[in-house]
Order: structure tokens, then C-alpha cells, then sequence
């Protein structure tokens, strides 16, 4: 792996400061201006700037915490490029970053700074298995990034998120194998029933799917496949569970994942179209 960046530090620093509001305009003017490439690529899209005074406000009561956390993820972060070779996959070049940001997303992969990078939010981590599981899966994502970057307008559709998606859940489970469902799709073991609802909800899921594979994600009537959002009387999020299906079944006909994240976008997604053709309702 290419470096790891945390805040931890600083953040040790910030949540000394007694004085409330003092410490509210040292998260700005301090915590955050010492990492100004991780707080631009945080607030691109994961980061919401009006949670800042809050987070601070917590930042006292939450720092033991967060310094017994970055040392747990240290150590497995040292153990990620075994994990992921396991997976079939190699990660040099990527850069990871341990940061506390203002509780809005848990892990995320961005290219930051021209370097895919895996981001993991140290405050809403769980100190459970599901932290390794969310470290691979955004991992893959990051490494998947960095592949096709340089590809001109990669699809930001229903089938392609199907893909990436399903990849990530389906590697992290080749690199961290064992763990129920649930923690790979779900990085808890509190979703077991979701998973079941899903495999009961499987005609109507791939159906819609299939109806919807060039809708673009965030598209209102389609985003609950992917977000935390209600979708047509079909449990949300479940093209998670769609997708893992999907890329499971290409890595039992003999597919490597690292064969998978070198595909082409449109050439995935070709393939895509063709899996839900063959397994369809």
C-alpha cells in the first residue's frame, strides 16, 4: 500500500480544548487545515460542513474511543494486502486514510489527491468483523477507481452500480470468508432477516432490476436499489444483494476478480444485461 494518512492526532489535539466554541473554530481552523486534500475530497460528497460544530461539541467524550479504534485499524490495515491478494487482487498504490469526520459515512473510496484512496470514518466504525469487511469492499471500490479513471464517461447506471457493487461484496468475502451474509452486505450481523427477505423477494427484485439496468442510480425511482431509501415494495438496498448473487455466480464459473475489476465499463455492463436476461423471473 501506497502510505496510510490519519487525523487522529490532531483530533487528540482538538478535543483538549475545553473552551466549547473555541474548540467548534479549531476544528476548522486547526484539525481540519492540517489535512486540507482529505476535508476537500470528505466534503466533495461524503461530508456535510454544517455537522461540524456538533462533531466538535462530541469530540471530548468520543477520543478515547477513537484512538483505541485507529490502533484496532491499524493493525488490520496491516493485514489488507494479504487479505486482498487472498481476494485476487493487488493493491499497491492505494492509499488509505483513518479519519474522524462528522458521523455521515462510514468508509467510502475516492481518488484523492490523484490516488485511489480508501477512506474509513473512525466514528462510526462498530469494532467488530464488519469493519474489516467495510475496509475490503471500499477497498476494492478504490482500486476499481483508480482502473478506470482515465475510461471517458463511465455509466453511472443501475447496471454498472449492480457491477461495482456486487464485486465488492462478493471480494470481501473471498478475503474475509466465514462471517454470515449479513456482515458483507450489511458490514453487522443484524440484517440476517433482510438477507432472507431479499431471497423471498428474488422474482420481484430481478425484475425490476432488469426493467431499470439503464436508469441512472440516483434516479428517485430507482435510488432505493442501492440507498437506505423505499423502492417499489422491494427491501432497500437490495441491489447489493442482486449484485452479489450476479458476481458470485461468475466467480463459481471460473472468472477471477481481478479479471473482473479489468473489464471495460461497457463491456460489464454487456455482461450484466446478459446475466439478468438468463436470470430473469
Amino acid at each position: 500500500m501506497r502510505k496510510l494518512i490519519s487525523t487522529v492526532d490532531e483530533y487528540r489535539a482538538l478535543a483538549s480544548i475545553e473552551d466549547r466554541q473555541r474548540r467548534r473554530e479549531a476544528w476548522v481552523d486547526e484539525y481540519e487545515a492540517a489535512h486540507p486534500d482529505v476535508f476537500t475530497t470528505y466534503y466533495s460528497a461524503w461530508g456535510d460542513r454544517d455537522r461540524r460544530e456538533a462533531a466538535a461539541d462530541g469530540a471530548p467524550r468520543l477520543v478515547e474511543t477513537i484512538v483505541a479504534r485507529e490502533a484496532r485499524m491499524r493493525s488490520v490495515l496491516a493485514v489488507l494486502e494479504d487479505r486482498m491478494a487472498r481476494a485476487g487482487v493487488g493493491v499497491e498504490g492505494l492509499q488509505t486514510v483513518l479519519l474522524v469526520g462528522v458521523s455521515t459515512s462510514n468508509g467510502w473510496a475516492a481518488i484523492s489527491s490523484g490516488v485511489p484512496s480508501l477512506f474509513l470514518a473512525l466514528e462510526l466504525l462498530t469494532d467488530g468483523p464488519g469493519d474489516e469487511v467495510l475496509a475490503v469492499h471500499e477497498a476494492i471500490h478504490a482500486v476499481h477507481q483508480g482502473r478506470v479513471r482515465d475510461v471517458e464517461a463511465v455509466p453511472e447506471t443501475v447496471a454498472f452500480a449492480l457491477y461495482c457493487e456486487g464485486l465488492a461484496v462478493a471480494a470481501s468475502r473471498l478475503a474475509v470468508p466465514g462471517l454470515a451474509d449479513s456482515q458483507y452486505l450489511w458490514f453487522d450481523a443484524a440484517h440476517a432477516d433482510w438477507v432472507h427477505e431479499c431471497e423471498s423477494h428474488s422474482h420481484g427484485i430481478r425484475s425490476f432490476v432488469a426493467d431499470h439496468l439503464d436508469s441512472p442510480e440516483d434516479d428517485p425511482a430507482v435510488a432505493g436499489v442501492f440507498l437506505n431509501r423505499p423502492v417499489d415494495g422491494l427491501p432497500t438496498r437490495c441491489g447489493y444483494w442482486l449484485g452479489d448473487q450476479m458476481i458470485s455466480d461468475w466467480l463459481a464459473a471460473g472468472m477471477g476478480v481481478d479479471e473482473l475489476l479489468a473489464l471495460p465499463p461497457r463491456t460489464a455492463i454487456l455482461r450484466v444485461r446478459e446475466w439478468c436476461d438468463s436470470n430473469g423471473p
